[in-house]
């Protein structure tokens, strides 16, 4: 009997990769059941925090590329602190009605560590590695466990790039930068691949028999 899950994925984008002096410009989070049917979804976009700045290189090397995105992610910005309290305040009530509730990202220690910081900063949260209720529960890696996918199938370990194009996975949503439609992707993605590693277990076991 398979066990039920709900699968909340988040996505961020930010003004370069410095902690200290860039920030966080907006969270996407979709909520999603094991069918990839959306429950619930969350968007917002930030402004920096005082001092804080764009990197020149990550200007040049991604939001001039993609100007539309850059465009909406200042759309309707709010202040940090604002923002964050309403993407803890809707992570609270996601985990309050879906108890089974497994996290994903498709880069946890690049985006999580910015949540995390945020939070830490902003909220009394504790970071996103605890649920609510102070209970540790691990952050789900996307691109590792479609390597893990892929090894397992081929023994290629392929780079990171074009990962998730590789198997062919097709969603409905499109991935184009702007937080909420990649965390779309990103749970519709996980879903897909949890299917797979299933459909593989049981092929395996058939084998073995």
């Amino acid at each position: 009997m398979e066990s039920v899950y709900y699968v909340l994925a988040i996505d961020i984008e930010t003004s370069g990769s410095s902690l200290i002096q860039n920030g966080l410009v907006s969270i996407g989070c979709s909520l999603q059941d094991q069918c990839s049917n959306e429950l619930r979804a969350f968007q917002v976009n930030l402004t920096l925090p005082e001092n804080h700045i764009y990197e020149e290189r990550c200007l040049q090397e991604f939001w001039l590329k993609n100007p539309r995105a850059h465009e909406f992610v200042q759309k309707d910005a709010l202040s940090p602190d604002t923002a964050i309290k309403m993407f803890s305040e809707f992570l609270e009530n996601a985990e309050k009605d879906y108890s089974e509730l497994i996290i994903v990202s498709d880069n946890p220690s690049f985006d999580i560590a910015w949540l995390n910081l945020y939070l830490n900063q902003y909220t009394d949260r504790l970071p996103l590695n605890y649920s609510q209720k102070g209970d540790y529960r691990p952050i789900w890696d996307l691109i590792s466990m479609r390597k893990s996918l892929i090894s397992v199938k081929s023994g290629d370990f392929a780079s990171n790039c074009g990962l998730t194009e590789k198997p062919a996975l097709k969603s409905r949503w499109k991935y184009d930068h702007t937080p909420l439609n990649d965390a779309r992707v990103i749970a519709d993605f996980f879903n897909q691949t949890v299917q797979a590693l299933r459909l593989f277990s049981v092929n395996i076991h058939s084998v073995d028999q």
